[in-house]
Parts: C-alpha cells; sequence; structure tokens
C-alpha cells in the first residue's frame, strides 16, 4: 500500500498497480488527479492492461478493482461507506 501511495503522489493522482512494491501497471490522470488529456482509446488501453494486471495477481474475474474502489468511497453508498475518517459502518 505504502508503494502504490507514493506511485500516486509522484504522478499527481492516477491508478497503480503494485507487486512487491514495484509497480507494473496504471494511468496517470494528471487533471486534478481524476482526468487525463490523453485520447479515450489510449486512457481505456492502459485502464484495461491495469485490469488485466490486477487479475493477474488475484482479483477475482468479472470484478473491476478501480471502479469498486471509487463508488466504495462514496459516502452515499447504503451499508458500508470508505471515508477519509475510517471505514464507517451504517
Amino acid at each position: 500500500m505504502a508503494a502504490a501511495a507514493t506511485r500516486i503522489i509522484a504522478q499527481h493522482g492516477g491508478i497503480t498497480v503494485v507487486d512487491g512494491g514495484r509497480p507494473v501497471a496504471g494511468v496517470v490522470l494528471e487533471i486534478a488527479g481524476l482526468m487525463s488529456d490523453l485520447p479515450l482509446e489510449e486512457i481505456n488501453r492502459r485502464l484495461e492492461d491495469a485490469k488485466a494486471k490486477a487479475a493477474e495477481l488475484g482479483v477475482s474475474e468479472g470484478i473491476d478493482p478501480f471502479m469498486t474502489l471509487s463508488f466504495m468511497s462514496l459516502p452515499v453508498i447504503p451499508t458500508l461507506r470508505l471515508t477519509t475518517r475510517g471505514l464507517v459502518r451504517v
């Protein structure tokens, strides 16, 4: 987790996949840490590569780990919420 966080900080936002402390895939999102000015096709290719690498590392087939984490951080999700204050069970 520390290696992933360090990588995200260094690239000013985005998505990263880390294996053994080493980044192995990712998407740089340089605009506010959420968007990129690269063409959609290129961002999609990088995102699909990152999802494939995550699957190789054990993420269950059919699960998009990046979308899952994005939605878990929304405090409007019922029952389980991941916020800046930590995990909140409602």
